[in-house]
């Protein structure tokens, strides 16, 4: 996971396994640093959002490969907000095909199939990964700090054109 990103995860505990014997529960989390990360490759071309006859929320959408090498088990990964941005479950679907070569697009249908749960779903948002690439940031930190300068820059002229008026 790249620094400054949040990770969607789901525990499953089954009623057969005691699980509505569950009052509380400790989370443990591991990682190991890996001084290069993970390579940015994969980008989300469109997304959209549709509910069914059956009360199945569906997400859909495309993701390419704009990575130089082929990227295999490609996954689109949605996690699915109520109104106080709480988590009401995560989902995530292959890519069809699951393997795409540099420029190739495929596509995903992530599936939300209770109703109680899509009853409470104010927003989404969607994630990407494979094997060999990351998600590809919607505002590249590459491209932030030149905005930054930019606007900065505009404001300051824009503040001094009208002090020069004023004199």
């Amino acid at each position: 996971m790249l620094p400054g990103r949040r990770s969607p995860f789901t525990i499953l505990l089954l009623e057969a396994e005691g699980a509505l014997e569950v009052h509380n529960y400790t989370l443990t989390v591991s990682w190991d640093n890996y001084a290069a990360g993970k390579a940015l490759g994969l980008e989300i071309l469109s997304n959209s959002n549709y509910i069914d006859g059956y009360g199945r929320m569906h997400v859909t959408g495309e993701i390419e490969n704009q990575g130089s090498m082929g990227a295999s088990f490609v996954k689109a990964i949605a996690a699915f907000y109520d109104s106080s941005d709480v988590v009401v479950r995560v989902g995530w679907d292959y890519t069809e095909p699951s393997y795409l070569s540099p420029d190739q697009m495929g596509t995903f249908d992530i599936e939300l199939i209770y109703e109680q749960q899509v009853m409470k779903v104010a927003s989404y948002s969607i994630s990407a990964e494979s094997h060999e690439y990351a998600l590809i940031p919607e505002f590249s930190s590459f491209l932030i700090l030149p905005l930054l300068t930019i606007t900065l820059l505009l404001a300051v002229i824009v503040s001094r054109r009208k002090h020069t008026m004023k004199h």
